[in-house]
């Protein structure tokens, strides 16, 4: 969080989205959109989002041993 989005992503793409998640959770967005909490935790999307981390570290991976 020191301004440099360009590095951030470069260095993790989903980097941005967790500080949104982390940012509406602190805010309390379960209890102000339940419904949108509820559809994010759905199977689909926690899924889709575990893979998309897993793939991230994944390349990362396989980069640094290069």
């Amino acid at each position: 969080m020191h301004g440099r989005l360009g590095e951030s992503v470069v260095l993790h793409p989903l980097g941005p989205l967790t500080v949104v998640g982390a940012a509406a959770y602190a805010a309390g967005i379960d209890e102000l959109a339940p419904g949108l909490t509820k559809r994010l935790r759905s199977p689909a999307v926690a899924g889709s989002l575990a893979a998309g981390w897993i793939a991230v570290w994944l390349i990362r991976l396989r980069a640094a041993r290069r």
